[in-house]
């Protein structure tokens, strides 16, 4: 069980934006993505960057 930012595993995105999640052990996970940006012209007075964030949770039995 992961607490915090520690993930039971990571992995990154290929050219295409996909990746490949092994499934180590039965029971809850929770896939987390995130992408940071850089503000667009328009926003840059009022930050640096955008940042999005998607979770995903399922249970594998």
């Amino acid at each position: 069980f992961s607490t915090g930012d520690d993930f039971a595993f990571a992995a990154t995105t290929d050219g295409r934006g996909k990746a490949k999640i092994r499934i180590l052990h039965h029971g809850p996970w929770l896939i987390k993505a995130k992408v940071k940006l850089p503000a667009p012209d328009e926003l840059k007075d009022k930050c640096d960057e955008l940042s999005y964030t998607a979770t995903l949770t399922f249970e594998i039995k």
